[in-house]
């Protein structure tokens, strides 16, 4: 019995690793996610509402090549989700339209203050004292970068107001696809997020009169590059990983997308990257490491000490 203990916590410690290096690469993958959105010509809520049908077409034909169909149930349950990603993917993608792509995702990272606050009651999580002070270290951070953002001539009161309100729905997303996950399969839950989070984006483009088309067809291949890395797939990897990683901790490991958008945006857009950016972006950057560094830590020794406690028989 004692073996088979040991077995399944290597096991879950794999799961876990894995998952925790899936959500450092959709970090990546979000983060280059603003110039895709910045490069096409579309309208914000336009390649939102692309994004959104394209992700659920892709996740759609997987499920069924799976030998699975996409149930009544399935869509119930995910409807929440698809809810809050359909409202969060509108606000976002027309702030990055009016803002700086650094700005956007700066007020984004904010997400893990308001996690932390239901983080235990709604799903039993601990951190120590450590950890809130790691994480409002990182907020620090944040803010480093978003004060040396505020000169940027993409600057905009009005696309802040929509990245924030983006994060509240961002944020609601998070938690409720933390709960469902531990009852549905990842590609279920995500092929009917898409759905209910289409129809969301629908109604609003139509009511937005913004056009349907465009003359360049490079904005189709910024819109696919999109879907392919940061929609669809980024989307998928991140409702996969967390299952594995308490929803407190993969929140604070998206504070490090900021980072990577303002590089990706001062490489490929020119946006300025001041000193007080690079600064607070390394603040962010060792915080997240370092807590991380912590978790994995408290794991060992917790898996340890259950070990040492078994009965063997």
């Amino acid at each position: 019995m004692q073996l088979t203990a040991t077995v399944r916590d290597a096991s879950d410690a794999r799961k876990r690793s894995i998952a925790e290096g899936a959500l450092l690469l959709t970090v990546v993958a979000w983060g280059f996610g603003g110039i895709f959105i910045k490069l096409s010509s579309f309208a914000g809520i336009t390649f939102a509402f692309y994004r959104l049908a394209l992700s659920f077409v892709v996740m759609l034909v997987a499920l069924l090549a799976s030998g699975r169909r996409l149930t009544w149930a399935v869509i119930r349950q995910s409807a929440p989700g698809g809810l809050f990603l359909g409202m969060d993917v509108c606000l976002f993608f027309s702030a990055v339209k009016l803002t700086s792509i650094a700005d956007a995702t700066i007020i984004g990272a904010l997400q893990p203050v308001l996690v932390m606050l239901v983080a235990g009651r709604w799903f039993g999580e601990r951190f120590g004292r450590a950890e809130v002070l790691l994480a409002g270290a990182s907020v620090i951070g944040v803010a480093m970068v978003a004060v040396g953002s505020t000169g940027s001539p993409d600057f905009s009161v009005t696309g802040d107001l929509l990245a924030m309100a983006a994060l509240f729905s961002w944020t609601g997303y998070w938690l409720v696809t933390k709960r469902v996950r531990g009852t549905m399969p990842a590609l279920e839950y995500m092929t009917g997020v898409m759905l209910t989070a289409s129809l969301v984006a629908a109604p609003i483009l139509l009511l937005s009169g913004k056009p349907l088309t465009t003359n360049d067809p490079m904005d189709w291949l910024w819109l696919i590059l999109f879907v392919i890395f940061a929609g669809a797939g980024g989307q998928f990897v991140a409702a996969w990983a967390q299952r594995y990683v308490e929803v407190w901790l993969s929140s604070l490991l998206l504070q490090g997308m900021p980072v990577v958008a303002s590089l990706a945006a001062w490489v490929v857009l020119g946006e300025p990257l001041t000193p007080m950016i690079v600064a607070g972006g390394a603040v962010v950057v060792a915080a997240t490491g370092a807590i991380i560094v912590r978790s994995r830590g408290s794991r060992e020794t917790k898996a340890v000490e259950d070990r040492a406690g078994a009965t063997p028989i």
